[in-house]
């Protein structure tokens, strides 16, 4: 037994697994088998691992050992989530673990049990006012025990169990002050890096894009520090998502590559990586690619780790392949299965509604996604989240017909994304911005617009370009000289598009079906150089022009 800890004080921990195994061999200990675990965990054996905490459990409550069977449920509980993802089963371990210590209220394990179900509650069961209630009580025992790494890393996540529900000031507060207490030298290796990782996960929930970039980095830099493996995992995996989001495209594949091809990944890492990695295949146009690592994500053992992150990233890649229907519906699942207090889930969903809700023309739920957005940037008022309900409310009014309220709001998402160093929506703002200055005759803001577009997107790389060239193409001299060639039943639908006729009453008014409009409209998109969720704006505008009214 001295050997074996002397091993993993020493970071061997093959040697250490063996010493282990020697002890284990003459006699069968609790200690022995939770320095199995733990040489084996290091090691990435978390079969072993688990199976030799479970024999540990078992032996200390044979002992009538409540205290220490508690602090063992707690390490199966916190190694079943970490490695499977599979909260029911880690659920059970707190439960026994609380079981083990109703006679022990001063014990320093009750608060580690509590923040993992908080952890539990926000995480998998998407219960944001129970994740905070544990929180909270999480934090008031670790004080009352005045014991200053429990004090430290409980204040960490009821930070950032405050700040997913919308409450900023107060949560960051905290992350702010357990992550000093981290950088001051308070806590172990360990401890700090686990609190540098829950403010990571905090800032890139509220698309505080930059303070994730700087920690992230920092974590990554302690890959030599014994038992760092999870933290830096996840790290890498966040600060890769960043980057898809911030522009850096390449970097972030490599990152998330590292962490897919890695067959020794734990499955909750490796489930966000693919995740992360069909966001980013979606932003480079590549849909195919997106849908492939999204469905590695879909099965097991992935599925039950990012259940909710992934059925939001699978509702944005049907509308990206032009099941709006199918994506509004998902979309509106994932909202009714997410508390409406968990503000930070929802932010994506609801953009995803929007655009949706919008192709299908269903304004009435398109209208109350911009509302729930608005409020929630109004609470969380980071520049990503504002940029997000700033461009959902320029979409919105560019399909009621109100371009210049559309372009007001875009031009405020425009600057409220270059804030938050966020260039691919940038470049897809500037778009928006070219095609309705073109729709309603301003050449030269919208060649302005699309020329910076064409900039930026060409320093992203491939697929950041899709629209710039329709813009571009459609703002040629040639093309701005004469109307287009329109067939008489296209010229029909285009009248009823300016005068403000959905896509339902042009059916009736011309006895078509859905589908037939559709066609005649994608057909008149085509000749007239439109597209995108202004196309219907800059038809209505040609319109006007060409005395289709």
């Amino acid at each position: 037994m001295a050997t074996g800890e002397e091993l993993l004080a020493a970071g061997d921990w093959a040697a250490a697994r063996d010493a282990f195994l020697a002890e284990l061999g003459q006699e069968a200990t609790a200690a022995g088998q939770e320095g199995l675990a733990r040489a084996s965990r290091a090691l990435d054996d978390h079969v072993t691992a688990m199976s030799a905490l479970e024999d540990a459990f078992r032996l200390h409550v044979q002992g009538d050992a409540g205290p220490d069977a508690a602090r063992v449920a707690y390490l199966l509980a916190e190694l079943t989530v970490s490695n499977t993802g599979d909260a029911a089963v880690a659920q059970g371990w707190l439960q026994r673990a609380r079981h083990h210590l109703r006679d022990q209220p001063d014990d320093p394990s009750w608060p580690l049990i509590v923040s993992m179900q908080s952890y539990i509650a926000l995480s998998y069961e998407k219960d944001q006012q129970a994740a905070t209630a544990l929180a909270r009580e999480a934090f008031e025992m670790a004080r009352q025990l005045d014991e200053t790494s429990l004090e430290v890393t409980t204040r960490a996540f009821l930070g950032l169990a405050l700040v997913a529900g919308g409450e900023m000031s107060e949560g960051m507060q905290l992350l702010d002050e357990a992550t000093a207490a981290a950088a001051g030298g308070e806590l172990s290796a360990l401890d700090a890096l686990d609190t540098y990782c829950v403010l990571i996960t905090a800032c890139e929930r509220v698309r505080d894009y930059g303070r994730v970039q700087e920690w992230a980095r920092h974590v990554m830099d302690q890959a030599g520090v014994p038992g760092a493996e999870d933290f830096i995992i996840l790290a890498r995996t966040e600060y890769a998502h960043v980057l898809a989001r911030t522009g850096d495209w390449d970097e972030a594949e490599r990152q998330l590559r590292q962490v897919t091809d890695d067959p020794e990944a734990r499955p909750l890492a490796a489930a966000m990586a693919w995740v992360f990695l069909s966001d980013l295949q979606l932003r480079r146009g590549e849909l195919a690619a997106a849908d492939e690592a999204l469905a590695v994500a879909e099965r097991e053992p992935y599925r039950r780790a990012v259940r909710h992150l992934a059925m939001a990233m699978r509702a944005a890649v049907m509308l990206a392949q032009g099941s709006a229907q199918a994506a509004a519906d998902l979309a509106q699942r994932h909202l009714r299965a997410v508390s409406a207090s968990a503000m930070t889930e929802r932010i994506g969903v609801l953009e995803t509604l929007v655009r949706a809700a919008l192709a299908l023309e269903d304004h009435a739920a398109a209208a109350s996604a911009v509302a729930e957005l608005g409020t929630i940037a109004q609470t969380i008022a980071t520049a990503g989240v504002r940029a997000a309900a700033a461009a959902c409310r320029g979409l919105h009014a560019v399909s009621a017909g109100e371009p210049t309220t559309a372009i007001a709001a875009l031009e405020d998402a425009l600057e409220l994304y270059e804030e938050a160093g966020m260039v691919p929506d940038v470049v897809a703002t500037l778009v928006e911005l070219a095609r309705l200055h073109l729709a309603v005759g301003d050449l030269e803001r919208a060649a302005t617009r699309a020329q910076r577009a064409n900039k930026e997107a060409e320093a992203l790389g491939a697929g950041a370009a899709a629209g710039v060239a329709e813009v571009l193409d459609a703002l040629r001299p040639e093309r701005r000289g004469g109307p287009a060639e329109l067939t008489q039943r296209e010229s029909e639908v285009i009248r009823l598009v300016a005068a403000g006729a959905t896509n339902q009453d042009i059916a009736a008014r011309l006895f078509l079906s859905i589908r037939t409009v559709e066609r005649h409209l994608s057909n008149i998109y085509l000749k007239i150089g439109a597209a995108g969720p202004s196309a219907r704006t800059v038809a209505a505008s040609y319109a006007h022009r060409h005395g289709h009214t």
